[in-house]
């Protein structure tokens, strides 16, 4: 029996049997390379090593860090309030706000998880107060936390950039229009159903109200274009972005803010070392796998399937391996889907001329989907969580949203230009 074959076997019984995602990779990968005897089991902790040991992954903990930083010291509610004073004059506009909030908070904290936790408590009493229905305001929490992946910086889009071994900085630069296109289609979904539904007031907008929140909000709602700005232009790489968003994000939460005390920063060290602790496992566990599939040429295979069901046409290869996305986001959390059908997925995209970074955000939008749909959706048990509504209830809600992320998905897939245009303006 084949090592691929093997592993499939055991990765599907141990993930049915409830084993967390990363262990049940491991598992199955040291049973069937341990059963192949291909290598020795003393060479297996040194492979997982290294696969761990990148430089680039260094942005994963001190991203993680930088969302905390910004949600302890009150950077989340002064971004929505710069957000109301916005565009919360409009028809929806509260549900607009929420939107443009999550959009700005998404470009500090890379995180759609941290960016549901940080605004759902102050958005969906704010949203219920105002005659929407707390489901319908939950709903519209998760669908716009879910964008958070697309727009830089984002922890998934590093891990893919090191999985496909192309340029950070492309990787992440390349969310940033997809990211803000779908933003708008959701706002646009959410004027609709207002505006049908009667929901909500509308109040004035006020200029010396945005001057206002502006000046107060300045630097929370600067620091995404001084995070992303750096790295896009040269001046710093991603990594070093990374630690430059910590330091500006624990300046201007305990400096300039104060809301954050110098006494819970071992508490906030400690939730970032535990989430990137768990992605460098998922990478170390997914790096086994990955040996497997090579040494039994499982992705050339697969490539050349897809090519031949697809007769090597490139819009119809993209159709499918949305299709494939789609319904393994269903099943799988997004990071793993991501060290998994990389490596298997990316020749046969290679092969009919699409660019690996476009793939990069086409992988990521599929896993926005999938972040509000369950069982795995794992943004909606956080506003679930949070706002208290049921499950079931947050994921009805999200439906509409799930139809506009779907189209976004689908422009981003057949219109290059919107992932590729900035990174060749850059020059990345």
């Amino acid at each position: 029996m084949s090592m691929a074959l093997i592993w499939v076997i055991g990765f599907a019984v141990l993930a049915c049997l409830g084993t967390p995602i990363a262990v049940s990779m491991g598992l199955a990968a040291v049973l069937a390379i341990g059963l192949s005897g291909s290598v020795p089991f003393s060479i297996i902790p040194i492979m997982m090593y290294n696969s761990m040991d990148s430089f680039l992954l260094l942005a994963v903990p001190f991203f993680a860090l930088t969302g905390f930083l910004m949600d302890s010291g009150g950077i989340a509610r002064r971004i929505f309030s710069f957000s109301q004073a916005l565009v919360g004059g409009f028809r929806g506009g509260l549900g607009n706000v929420v939107i443009n909030a999550a959009m700005i908070f998404g470009g500090i904290s890379g995180s759609s998880v941290a960016d549901a936790a940080a605004l759902a408590p102050i958005s969906v009493n704010s949203l219920e107060k105002h005659g929407y229905p707390r489901s319908y305001a939950a709903g519209l929490i998760a669908a716009a936390a879910s964008l958070d992946v697309l727009i830089p910086p984002s922890i998934i889009a590093v891990v893919y950039a090191v999985t496909a071994n192309v340029p950070v900085s492309a990787a992440l630069v390349a969310g940033a229009v997809p990211g803000i296109l779908g933003g708008l289609f959701l706002m646009a979904t959410n004027y609709l159903i207002v505006s049908r539904a009667g929901w909500g007031d509308r109040q004035p907008f006020e200029f010396h109200k945005l001057l206002h929140e502006g000046k107060i909000s300045f630097f929370a709602v600067f620091a995404p274009a001084f995070i992303i700005g750096g790295f896009a232009l040269g001046y710093f790489t991603p990594t070093e972005a990374s630690v430059i968003a910590v330091i500006y994000s624990a300046v201007v939460a305990i400096v300039i803010y104060g809301d954050t005390k110098v006494s819970v920063l071992p508490a906030l060290l400690l939730k970032s070392a535990r989430i990137s602790a768990s992605t460098l496992f998922l990478i170390a566990c997914a790096s086994l796998s990955s040996y497997i599939l090579t040494v039994e040429q499982v992705p050339a295979m697969i490539a050349e399937f897809l090519i031949d069901v697809s007769g090597g046409n490139k819009y119809l290869l993209l159709l499918l391996v949305n299709i494939l996305l789609l319904v393994v986001g269903i099943f799988m959390e997004g990071l793993a889907a991501v060290l998994i059908l990389t490596p298997i997925l990316l020749p046969a995209i290679k092969s009919v001329g699409v660019d690996p970074i476009h793939f990069g955000v086409i992988m990521i939008a599929n896993l926005a989907v999938a972040f509000i749909h369950p069982p795995v959706g794992v943004v909606l048990y956080v506003v679930s969580s949070v706002t208290k509504v049921p499950l079931w209830d947050v994921a009805m809600a999200c439906l509409p949203f799930l139809a506009a992320l779907i189209f976004n998905l689908l422009l981003i897939t057949y219109v290059p230009w919107l992932s590729l245009g900035l990174v060749h303006a850059l020059g990345l």
